[in-house]
């Protein structure tokens, strides 16, 4: 701030064909200086676009590579980096006995969606899920999509009913705007929840867990949610 405030105001000077102030007043410069001091005052302005430019660039480096393109919900890499620093029996110190809760979940009948009406509608439905994701959740819980139509959240300090919970708000919205958009070919969502009451589980058992509840959706005609407790790591 101070540095555009000087620079700003050498350029005023500059501009006015002035220096600085004297006994007698303002002090006029030669045009040689003038042009002199204007490069060295805008030279600050300079650096900081290219600072600020570089800046945005970066950033839109790291959600490239750690955001799906399509949906925006984390990478699957950059979940597991982010989940296995708040899950994990291995160290004490991380442990906030809170309990820990996972959604696995996947569109049902998605390839339908895509032989009979494109991919293009395939991405749309991909991304109107998504968003009906995050309008369910809150900002620090982790968001992801694995791969295809598998998608997966991680909610800390949540326990198994408040996540059931979300998971149902999830499905019954899916089924709704589903339908809404795409009518009978519309992709439900089947969700498996699983939960460590005191988050001393790491998070490779969590997505274990909430996927062998998934596939017990799955198994029961779909469009289902289906939650188990794991039990406490030794």
């Amino acid at each position: 701030m101070l540095t555009a405030v000087s620079t700003a105001w050498t350029l005023v000077l500059t501009a006015d064909g002035h220096l600085g102030l004297s006994s007698e007043g303002l002090s006029p410069v030669s045009a040689s200086v003038q042009i002199g001091l204007s490069l060295l005052a805008v030279a600050p302005i300079a650096v900081a676009c290219v600072i600020l430019e570089r800046r945005r660039a970066l950033e839109a480096l790291t959600q490239a590579v750690t955001h799906d393109d399509l949906t925006g919900a984390l990478r699957r890499d950059e979940f597991l980096r982010r989940g296995g620093g708040v899950t994990g029996a291995t160290d004490p110190r991380r442990r906030s006995g809170r309990p820990v809760s996972v959604l696995m979940m996947d569109l049902d009948h998605f390839k339908l969606v895509n032989d009979n009406l494109g991919h293009r509608a395939g991405d749309t439905a991909l991304v109107s899920f998504a968003d009906q994701v995050r309008r369910n959740l809150d900002d620090k819980h982790l968001f992801a999509r694995l791969g295809g139509e598998e998608f997966v959240v991680l909610m800390t300090g949540v326990d198994l009913e408040g996540a059931t919970a979300t998971a149902e708000m999830i499905r019954r919205a899916q089924a709704e705007n589903s339908s809404a958009v795409l009518g009978d070919l519309g992709p439900t969502v089947s969700i498996g929840v699983a939960c460590s009451p005191h988050g001393d589980a790491d998070l490779t058992q969590l997505v274990d867990c909430a996927d062998e509840a998934l596939y017990e959706a799955k198994k029961l005609d779909r469009n289902r949610t289906v939650s188990l407790t794991l039990g406490e790591v030794t």
